[in-house]
């Protein structure tokens, strides 16, 4: 925790570690660590159709790896164990070490999805398509994990005033050193810049809200999105054990009347039934 990545895998953490949890969860809900993403076809309509989002090492900017638990038009649910499936959309590069999957053959290594889809709220509508082909009502609920603060070019990077960034700040004796070259500070920060961008929620957000409030009224469809606007973005992705300060801003959050009475109006069209003579269309 809190240590640059050193070890033989260039990882922070031991994957062996977080595997075996998984394992153990699955096997205290599934009675067996090796249950497969796949539901029994009893099941397919009695439970909550969920997919998680991973991406090939060796194709990084290309389309994601979905794990499916349902089938739907064009795919089947997907036979690999529920662990591997959650390995590999934990898989965050320099975090934990990426994850071999064999099924579906011939298999493939993958990491986190979320470096690209970090948001993956136009992909949900997607693949509803696929399960749903003749819905006429839908609610689109997207939950954040907190508002980033805003991404500046290299002219706000040059004046932040920090004299390490978070990255350098985990390199052991750091500290010690008198000053950094410039240019070391300055490439540094501009990749630190580079990784928010690439898992930034806020584009897709701004995206569904446009989407969802068309011009034609008719076509539209509810969409809410709960995100915390404040004290998360300083909370980095290995910092677990500041969960409390998690929970007290997320709590903050939602007593405030603004997203109380979001959070109404979205149990309200959740639970709805639909109006007479209007369909929701699918964006």
């Amino acid at each position: 925790m809190g240590v640059f990545p050193t070890g033989k895998d260039g990882c922070r953490f031991d994957h062996q570690v977080l595997e075996q949890v998984l394992k153990d969860m699955v096997k205290t809900v599934c009675r067996d660590e090796q249950a497969t993403m796949s539901l029994k076809s009893d099941e397919v309509f009695k439970t909550c159709p969920t997919f998680v989002i991973a991406k090939k090492r060796s194709n990084v900017d290309g389309p994601p790896t979905l794990f499916r638990s349902y089938p739907c038009r064009e795919h089947d649910a997907d036979e690999c164990s529920i662990w591997q499936a959650a390995r590999a959309t934990t898989a965050a590069p320099s975090f934990f070490k990426p994850v071999r999957i064999e099924i579906p053959s011939p298999g493939g290594v993958f990491i986190d999805g979320g470096l690209i889809y970090n948001n993956p709220t136009e992909l949900v509508i997607k693949e509803a398509k696929k399960i749903w082909t003749d819905l006429d009502y839908f609610c689109v609920v997207s939950v954040g994990t907190g508002r980033q603060r805003s991404v500046g070019g290299p002219a706000g990077i040059e004046h932040r005033g920090t004299s390490q960034t978070r990255v350098l700040e985990h390199v052991p004796g750091i500290r010690s050193l008198v000053k950094l070259p410039t240019g070391i500070k300055t490439i540094t920060r501009i990749a630190e810049d580079c990784v928010r961008l690439a898992t930034s929620s806020e584009s897709v957000h701004q995206s569904m809200l446009s989407q969802s409030r068309p011009r034609n009224s008719r076509q539209g469809f509810p969409y809410y999105r709960f995100n915390v606007e404040r004290d998360m973005d300083c909370i980095n992705l290995q910092e677990w054990e500041k969960m409390e300060e998690i929970a007290e801003s997320t709590a903050r959050y939602l007593d405030e009347e603004e997203a109380h009475e979001k959070l109404n109006r979205c149990v309200q069209d959740l639970i709805r039934s639909p109006r007479p003579g209007r369909k929701y269309k699918f964006p």
